[in-house]
């Protein structure tokens, strides 16, 4: 029997054959579309190049998306595709670095570059690109080359806007790696990277700390601070603290985040001259604290001197000179006005002592301070005093305080004598100046001497009431000076250190106010007659001020508050027998002072001719009498010389004769 197939056998094989072969490539077609479907699904260019025919031999719809072009109409551009679309900073590159790195390729490793390519529309693309040795020759040279190609445009307009802000970021930026030990506690952190705003706030430039640890550049680094960045870094619980630099110092707040696993990163704020200001605000507030107990002391103490100073007045005026008792009461008084220039310092810095500012030649104010103070040291003074200075609105009796307490400070640095500089000028204040004054024209005063010089760590003491370096003062000097020019809207510095010379500058506002010589008017004597209403709260001062008044021939009425004093005002003015001057206290404890009482005097006589006295004001008042409807002022502690002046100024009645 015949082993042989017989024709119907073979011609069904062969259907069979055709059959699965159909099958197959049914199968094959299904899976290269599906295949297909995959790649050209892909956001990124998937594509094959051959290195010999310098042509695209292969690319997914991805082309399209990425740079606009078809599949087809990059293979038409043949071995030009590169040269013609590539940037040409990027071609020279990928000329000398991307291609000679192919040769030494090994079979699965992929090469990246990044290069500019450019899109259909004419704008350029960022892309980055992953290649490997798809194919290669007989003699093993690369052939074609399988490639990914991603668009980063948008992350590179990223990066470049992090570059800029980077730079230009007006605060220190630093990026850090944590270093952990083998149980994964952070013991040390490296240096990644720093911005420009971080070298000038520390000093630490990028070339000398990029790549290096803390502990290398800044080996006293505390582990307290590598623990707390560590934990940033590894938890990624972000953080904000102070922190102040010996190495530098200066104060910065920092803020640290994570950017990146086992990184944190740092902003730093330099806020030192905050921190400045700050203190300085917190002296001012201490030097008010102090001021509003001194304050309300002055005050009372004023009101004893008021009795003691006015009756020894009152005395010595009715003595003979050549009295042994005249002697004595003379003693007593320049005790009396001594205390009173305590007093007078006590209010200055107080809440109290408002400047009753005039048109003053600053120039001779402080000319004549300096000459009286120094007059029988060993110390000289030279004046640099500018001729067109301009003017200014001062109280000239404070301002002598403050020039005089300066001069006394230059004066005692100076144990064996030596020269005291003094220059005045006209500057200009703006916001590049950092003082703490409005913006403007101002005065500018500088006192020199050659001392000792003043511990830095004592500048932002000395200025406090009561803090001295020297066995001998009261300490009340310099605050005293400082609360003066503070008042007249102005600010003072001292500049110095062991060994140097003490300098201080004072900065006061100028005015352009026409200004008149006024001449000093001489002191005269004056008798009168007619009735004086005198309010004050303590009946002593009443009765000092009424055996000065009487003598000079008043009469004079008591009340002790407001309330009283505007019923004996209403009834003396309906009798027609009208008080010639009303005298009001300022404040009266528990009652009605001459704040509220001058209203409704003026209402029951329009021409009343009211002063208001007191020892101790936190008010305008005493600075601008005129405005509340007063026509004169008296300060307490008062003398007969004084107060004789006050009827001269006030009443237009009246003969002037010496009493005797």
């Amino acid at each position: 029997m015949s082993n042989n197939p017989t024709y119907e056998e073979l011609e069904k094989n062969v259907k069979d054959s055709e059959k699965k072969f159909l099958q197959l490539q049914k199968k094959f077609n299904k899976n290269q579309q599906f295949s297909e479907i995959i790649l050209n699904s892909s956001p990124d260019v998937i594509y094959v190049y051959d290195l010999i025919e310098k042509r695209n031999v292969y690319s997914n719809d991805g082309i399209m998306r990425v740079l606009g072009y078809s599949a087809e109409e990059m293979k038409e551009m043949g071995e030009f595709l590169v040269e013609k679309l590539m940037h040409q900073d990027d071609f020279q590159i990928y000329l000398k670095d991307t291609l000679p790195r192919y040769q030494s390729a090994q079979d699965g490793e992929f090469i990246e570059h990044e290069y500019r390519m450019k899109h259909r529309k004419g704008q350029w693309r960022w892309l980055l690109s992953k290649e490997s040795i798809f194919l290669r020759q007989d003699d093993g040279k690369p052939h074609q080359i399988f490639g990914i190609i991603s668009d980063i445009t948008e992350k590179r307009l990223s990066e470049q806007k992090y570059q800029i802000l980077f730079k230009e970021m007006l605060n220190g930026y630093a990026l850090h790696e944590i270093i952990c030990n083998t149980e994964g506690k952070p013991v040390n952190y490296k240096f990644l990277a720093v911005n420009p705003a971080f070298e000038d706030i520390t000093g630490l430039m990028s070339q000398d700390i990029e790549g290096k640890t803390v502990l290398e550049i800044l080996p006293e680094t505390e582990l307290y601070w590598i623990e707390t960045y560590g934990h940033v870094a590894l938890t990624g619980e972000p953080t904000y603290f102070e922190n102040y630099s010996k190495e530098l110092n200066k104060h910065f707040e920092i803020t640290a985040f994570q950017p990146a696993p086992n990184q944190f990163a740092c902003i730093f704020q330099d806020v030192t001259e905050r921190k400045q200001i700050q203190k300085r605000f917190q002296q001012a507030q201490k030097i008010e604290a102090v001021g509003t107990l001194a304050g309300g002391i002055a005050h009372d103490f004023n009101n004893m001197l008021s009795v003691i100073t006015g009756n020894i007045s009152y005395a010595l005026s009715i003595l003979n000179t050549e009295d042994e008792l005249f002697e004595v009461l003379s003693d007593v008084q320049q005790g009396a006005k001594q205390a009173q220039s305590l007093t007078n310092q006590l209010l200055t810095f107080s809440k109290g002592g408002e400047p009753i500012k005039k048109l003053a030649n600053l120039n001779q104010v402080i000319e004549e301070s300096a000459e009286f103070v120094i007059s029988g040291t060993k110390s000289r003074c030279e004046f640099n005093l500018k001729e067109d200075l301009w003017t200014v609105e001062v109280d000239a009796g404070q301002l002598n305080q403050a020039i005089s307490n300066l001069v006394i400070n230059a004066n005692q640095a100076m144990p064996d004598g030596g020269i005291i500089k003094i220059r005045t000028e006209n500057t200009e204040i703006d916001f590049k100046s950092n003082l703490p004054v409005p913006n403007g024209k101002y005065i500018k005063i500088i006192i020199e001497d050659q001392g000792i010089g003043i511990p830095e760590k004592y500048h932002s003491k000395i200025f406090e009431p009561y803090f001295s370096t020297k066995q001998k003062g009261s300490g009340l000097g310099l605050a005293t000076t400082y609360s003066i020019i503070k008042k007249h809207i102005g600010h003072i510095a001292v500049f110095s250190d062991t060994d140097e010379s003490a300098v201080f500058h004072i900065y006061l506002p100028a005015t352009f106010k026409d200004f008149e010589k006024i001449e000093d008017k001489k002191k005269g004597q004056h008798y009168g007659f007619g009735s004086i209403l005198i309010m004050d709260d303590k009946e002593s001062i009443f009765k000092m001020a009424s055996r000065m008044l009487n003598r000079i021939g008043y009469d004079t009425f008591f009340a002790s508050d407001g309330e009283q004093a505007i019923e004996m005002y209403k009834n003396a003015f309906e009798s027609e027998k009208p008080f010639d001057m009303v005298i009001l206290d300022l404040t009266v404890p528990g009652g009605m002072g001459g704040t509220n009482t001058i209203p409704k005097l003026l209402r029951i006589d329009p021409k009343v001719k009211a002063v208001v006295s007191s020892g101790y004001s936190n008010d305008p008042i005493m600075a601008n009498y005129q405005d509340y409807g007063f026509c004169g002022v008296v300060p307490k502690p008062y003398t007969k010389d004084q107060l004789i002046e006050l009827l001269n100024k006030v009443l237009n009645k009246g003969i002037k004769l010496e009493l005797t």
